[in-house]
């Protein structure tokens, strides 16, 4: 537990995980858990499992564990796992913002979310720069909604360990949009992201202006080193269902149409994008089985990390 301010929203105990293998080499795992930002979303009344409702984890009763997964990404004894060796610490979420929070809001007189992820968060971070100080290359991937925030996290291990190679992977948040109603409810006013961050993430921007799509670009300009990448399903019904209101038009189009502006901008993004609709690749075998143009997933993903990023791929 790594204590201090760190909590779940329900103000419950938080941890995250470490597995130590290669001292050189290390992931940085932002998982999935959902998102809310209303009395509707963020109640605490289980729907499914003790400490989860239909729209996120608010405890660690119920946010997933590395033994909760055998396959995909996490069967490290896998020859083509690109992460065998790799040491890996594990951050769950369980507090409703995506890694990005730091406020306490009171939805109701019986309702108060502690949208504590970006403290959570950093706290991992401070304890990865501390073990694995001389790690010369750091991997940053994002599942779900925990990916949403994953560019920043690789400008703050890019800040903490400047020598180190660090690529961030986002997967299945390319379709969240730069949208100032959504910039400003959610990201700023809900969770206090806009004011937790540093201040490269916000540098020039207007809260209203803060949307995710531009986290890549912000990161980019603080840390230009930084190799940048995503994954999405084109048509995943699951993968932005939260903010599906401030979505014009189809998934897919947001997504190209998010790329499209973060590469305007001067940042080189790489991508891979599967056909369907699929949700999840990083606990299943699909991770392996993915194949798209006769390009495994597996395969672009260790060309990726190896300092030779390969060519985006598409459908």
């Amino acid at each position: 537990m790594p204590g201090g301010d760190c909590q779940c929203a329900d103000g419950s105990e938080f941890s995250f995980w470490d597995r130590p293998a290669d001292p050189a080499k290390v992931v940085l795992f932002l998982n999935g858990g959902g998102v809310c930002w209303d009395v509707r979303m963020c109640g605490f009344e289980s729907t499914d499992s003790a400490g989860e409702n239909d729209f996120y984890n608010w405890s660690q009763e119920s946010a997933e564990a590395p033994a909760d997964h055998q396959a995909g990404f996490f069967d490290l004894s896998r020859a083509d796992n690109p992460f065998r060796g790799y040491s890996i610490v594990y951050v769950s979420s369980c507090t409703g913002d995506a890694h990005l929070g730091n406020a306490a809001q009171k939805l109701s007189p019986t309702l108060t979310v502690q949208h504590r992820g970006y403290v959570n968060g950093t706290a991992a971070l401070d304890y990865l720069t501390k073990h694995y100080p001389n790690a010369t290359e750091v991997v940053v991937i994002g599942k779900t909604a925990g990916s949403i925030a994953a560019p920043i996290y690789g400008g703050l291990v890019a800040d903490r360990l400047p020598h180190a190679r660090v690529t961030v992977l986002g997967g299945q948040s390319g379709a969240w949009p730069d949208n100032p109603d959504l910039n400003t409810t959610v990201l700023d006013k809900a969770w206090g992201a806009y004011a937790a961050v540093p201040a490269w993430a916000v540098n020039g921007l207007a809260a209203r202006d803060w949307g995710v799509p531009r986290f890549w670009v912000q990161a980019a300009r603080h840390a230009p080193r930084l190799v940048l990448a995503r994954f999405d399903y084109a048509a995943d019904p699951h993968a932005a269902s939260e903010v599906a209101a401030w979505i014009p038009g189809s998934l897919t189009a947001m997504v190209d149409a998010n790329e499209t502006a973060i590469e305007a901008a001067g940042v080189t993004m790489h991508s891979y994008t599967a056909p369907g609709d699929g949700h999840g690749v990083f606990e299943s075998d699909d991770f392996y089985d993915l194949d798209v143009g006769d390009v495994r997933l597996p395969d672009w993903l260790k060309q990726l990390i190896s300092g030779n990023p390969p060519s985006d791929v598409r459908p």
